[in-house]
């Protein structure tokens, strides 16, 4: 990607019209003039005149079309970033600090619109080159951020935080691993660099954990460890129900970490006392689970032939009981197992009810909010699923979860169906050589 792209150079058959939003993203062509130590100051020694060349005094007026996008992402993409923020940061606050900053309007404005180019039927606006239009703002995005970069007061705003977070949901949308991946890394840089983590509040707290969301389906998907080492100060007793909800998705990243460390017989011993140590997390906080977790009686419907129904409201307290389930799952699957038989049998059992809870709850979830998270748990679980009725029943799963979200590009069903024929394979292998 060229990263040196300037927005001053679109063609005149380019898809983003000369708004005010495009000459807003250019006020940083210019070299930073140097700062007059008279200035007014503002706290932290940063002076005004710095700040207001990022930070527009007026709100940035939007064309009829970017209009639509920026009403899009508030209503229809945000609530898949703020799905556990109870604020709903992204849709609220980050939407007023965009009317006053070129980069992350532009970085909104590129999701939107990627999120619409894969999604055409919920482009009730029919609007053209949607593709061409989502590039376009993205790299827009780059050009501002590059520049603004220079600004000591950009680099520890939020503006800025908010930015890099959306765009690393363009790349994830966007089906682009490594720039995905460095996306992912960045975001954990600038929070590093601020020392800002989950218990940090306000919008540091919802990016954080909307970021973490993000990187456990990464790390899952590379096989390694997710980036964060924070550890939680809050003990379970004082979280809020919220709170508690957040805590399932950062154990989580804790088991996903886990699993990225092959078992050997050096660590060995290591291994088995930190599986011990997880499965002790895990119990603790479903022991301190209120009453906002347990599911409500759902009336007389069609069942399903291999799961029930399970009704959990809000959707994140639902998604935050199904990854709980996946932990478990992925954590009963890579521990050293001492005891033979019996315990892969008392394992196997588990990860049965463990796949029902996930697919039973994915059955109610019926919004677009908690979908995709809900879509990374059924794969999950599907990959430990051997029924073929049970596997049709996730395929199904899987594809009211993309038509709801758009998300992934390439259906995860499909990649399930080609997982399976290759575990078919290997088990066809494997009996042809006991039976020889």
């Amino acid at each position: 990607m060229n990263q040196n792209y300037s927005p001053g150079h679109d063609s005149a058959d380019s898809p983003i019209q000369r708004s005010s939003l495009h000459y807003a993203t250019q006020v940083l062509e210019s070299p930073p003039a140097s700062h007059d130590p008279t200035d007014a100051s503002v706290p932290g020694g940063v002076t005004l005149r710095e700040k207001q060349i990022w930070q527009s005094r007026e709100p940035i007026a939007l064309s009829q079309g970017e209009q639509t996008l920026f009403e899009y992402f508030v209503h229809q993409v945000s609530p898949w970033i703020d799905l556990f923020d109870p604020t709903s940061q992204f849709s609220t606050f980050v939407a007023h600090l965009a009317i006053h900053n070129a980069g992350l309007m532009n970085a909104i404005l590129a999701l939107a619109s990627r999120h619409l180019a894969l999604n055409s039927s919920l482009d009730e606006d029919n609007m053209p080159n949607k593709e061409e239009a989502a590039l376009q703002y993205y790299y827009q995005t780059l050009y501002y951020v590059q520049r603004a970069m220079q600004y000591p007061s950009y680099q520890t705003s939020l503006e800025l935080l908010a930015t890099t977070l959306i765009i690393s949901a363009y790349e994830m949308l966007d089906n682009s691993t490594n720039d995905w991946e460095r996306h992912l890394e960045g975001v954990f840089l600038i929070q590093r660099s601020q020392t800002i983590h989950g218990e940090s509040g306000g919008l540091h707290s919802a990016v954080w954990w909307a970021w973490l969301c993000q990187d456990i389906w990464a790390a899952f998907r590379e096989k390694r460890k997710t980036f964060t080492f924070w550890v939680p100060q809050k003990p379970l007793s004082a979280l809020s129900p919220h709170e508690l909800a957040t805590r399932a998705i950062y154990i989580t990243a804790k088991v996903i970490s886990y699993c990225a460390d092959a078992t050997t017989e050096e660590n060995i011993q290591r291994q088995m006392h930190e599986a011990i140590h997880l499965h002790t997390v895990l119990d603790d906080w479903r022991q301190h689970l209120t009453v906002e977790f347990s599911p409500l009686p759902l009336g007389s419907r069609k069942q399903s032939t291999c799961f029930k129904p399970i009704w959990i409201r809000p959707p994140a307290f639902a998604v935050a009981v199904q990854f709980f389930s996946v932990s478990h799952i992925l954590l009963l699957a890579h521990e050293p197992s001492m005891r033979g038989l019996d315990q892969y049998l008392e394992r196997q059992c588990v990860i049965r009810r463990c796949v029902e809870n996930i697919c039973g709850i994915a059955m109610a979830l019926k919004d677009a909010a908690s979908s995709l998270m809900s879509s990374q748990a059924l794969f999950i679980a599907g990959i430990f699923t051997f029924e073929n009725h049970a596997r049709q029943a996730i395929l199904e799963l899987l594809e009211s979860c993309q038509e709801r979200t758009g998300w992934p590009v390439k259906s995860l069903g499909v990649e399930l169906q080609q997982l399976w024929e290759g575990i078919e394979l290997a088990k066809t292998a494997a009996a042809a050589r006991v039976s020889m």
